[in-house]
């Protein structure tokens, strides 16, 4: 009998490979008498998924196939009772289930599961668009028309998939638009884009799908998007500093290079910590007519603070002709590099790499990324120390960051945090080197060094001088409790960057 069974299970093997690997076990996976499995749980329409039946010893069998299957390896009509493998092909799109009743001379040992089946329609690519931000973050969109748009330049369009079939890959080809956010991987379904020169354009956006694979398709609209004149202000869209020093000035339209020239460096105003700074040159960007560079004479630290004012009568005329208003002073993002970059520092990946205590946690703690609150984005990390008589010592570490701590220089930490009660516990968080322990370098925090009110702050620290170089480090966490005094924390968007001297 034990041969049997072998062999059995190698043809299953067999069976199961020829036409997909990717199967699952209902019920109880130690009971090897009773084995029934299905091949594929998500299909395309008009496309099939396989079940078999590899009991051993079976009394009756009783298939139970959906009226919109076809069995493939059947004829129209005829018993499936014998049959121990059914190849199903689905053709209307909806989630069905494929069923069966086993019995055996030990009635312990009957079946009767289900399984089912998701079937997809083929991609057929749809975009919707909207003006509306308002609309946008409450997902309403319209099909975007074939006789295509016109908007004023400087105008933001909304766009999202609305394909039917659901694709999981997008590719976006906006010509004539300036993407306010790289699509992710083209994992992103929805996009903004501004419109800043005036012309005609086109748009084309193919959607695919990776599992169940499916044929992509393609929506693909010449002359789609008129761009028109504005009569609206031209917007400062970002202002930041680059890894030169330079200020770069981003607006909402181009602005002609003739009229730059002339407004000259004295149309703007910078301001570094409240004093007035010289600007040595103002330019276009050569491949962003919309993009105005600020070179200051000299450089920004990143621990100052700096703004930007655009004077009355400056002068600079956009490429639709209108004359830029006078604006600011407006705050300019200093460069800082966040060397916690690769450690999800903002926990958007919903599931956070410091999520989970090591060593002794006690009963009750929890270090989770949370939909709750947040400073930033949608998520936060939350820590949760109990009330349970005892002063909690819990412990949590981020994986290796991948880059040096350099002697001679000096980081910064910082990081937004909010906690309601005021309380006699504490927290570290330390810089180590990747392996090994250091404390040497951390951010003590007792319990009354931050404020209590419920509301999202910044805490700001400066580490001393390196005194050695780490070819590595990480951020460990240690979370001390007082006895009998519940305790929630919530932080978001840590930082650490090497301080400008």
């Amino acid at each position: 009998m034990k041969k049997a069974n072998l062999l059995l299970l190698v043809l299953l093997g067999a069976l199961l490979w020829s036409c997909e690997n990717d199967y699952e076990i209902p019920g109880d996976p130690n009971i090897v008498d009773a084995l029934v499995q299905r091949t594929k749980p998500t299909i395309e329409i008009n496309n099939y998924s396989s079940f078999i039946d590899a009991s051993q010893g079976v009394v009756t069998r009783n298939w139970i196939v959906p009226p919109n299957g076809t069995v493939l390896n059947a004829s129209e009509g005829a018993d499936l009772s014998g049959m121990n493998l059914l190849h199903v092909r689905f053709d209307e799109v909806g989630v069905f289930q494929v069923g069966l009743q086993a019995t055996f001379p030990d009635p312990s040992m009957d079946v009767d599961t289900v399984f089912n089946v998701t079937v997809l329609d083929t991609i057929t690519a749809k975009v919707g668009y909207t003006f509306s931000e308002a609309d946008a973050n409450n997902g309403i969109y319209t099909e975007v028309p074939a006789t295509g748009l016109e908007v004023e330049a400087g105008s933001t369009v909304y766009y999202r998939d609305i394909s039917v079939g659901d694709p999981d890959t997008y590719v976006w080809t906006l010509r004539g638009a300036t993407l306010n956010a790289e699509p992710d991987d083209e994992a992103d379904s929805v996009i903004s884009v501004i419109y800043k020169r005036l012309g005609t354009y086109d748009l084309e956006y193919i959607a695919r799908r990776r599992f169940p694979e499916g044929r992509a398709d393609t929506v693909s609209l010449e002359n789609f998007m008129t761009v028109v004149p504005s009569t609206q202000p031209v917007d400062v869209v970002n202002i930041a500093e680059d890894g030169e020093g330079v200020i770069r000035m981003a607006l909402s339209r181009g602005v002609k290079q003739s009229t730059v020239e002339t407004a000259g460096v004295e149309s703007f105003r910078l301001m570094v910590d409240g004093m007035e700074a010289t600007i040595q040159s103002l330019v276009i960007d050569n491949t962003d007519e919309s993009i105005l560079i600020i070179t200051p004479e000299e450089n920004i630290k990143n621990t100052q603070t700096a703004t930007i004012e655009y004077l009355a009568g400056g002068g600079i005329v956009s490429t639709d002709e209108y004359v830029l208003d006078p604006f600011g002073p407006l705050d300019i993002e200093l460069y800082q590099p966040n060397l916690a970059e690769s450690i999800d520092p903002g926990f958007e990946l919903g599931s956070t790499l410091l999520a989970a205590p090591f060593g002794p946690a006690p009963t009750g703690a929890t270090i989770q990324a949370t939909t709750e609150d947040a400073f930033s984005g949608g998520f936060s990390l939350k820590v949760t120390i109990p009330n349970n008589g005892l002063r909690n010592n819990v412990f949590t570490q981020s994986p290796v960051i991948d880059l040096p701590l350099e002697a001679g220089k000096k980081y910064a930490v910082e990081f937004k945090y909010k906690q309601s009660v005021s309380h006699n516990g504490q927290w570290t968080l330390r810089l180590q080197p990747g392996i090994g322990w250091s404390d040497g370098y951390k951010v003590f925090n007792g319990g009354n060094d931050l404020i209590a009110d419920g509301e999202w702050h910044t805490r700001y620290v400066e580490l001393a001088v390196r005194v050695d170089t780490w070819d590595d480090f990480k951020m460990h966490f240690q979370f001390l409790g007082e006895e009998d005094v519940p305790i929630t924390y919530f932080f978001d968007d840590f930082k650490i960057f090497s301080i400008d001297q």
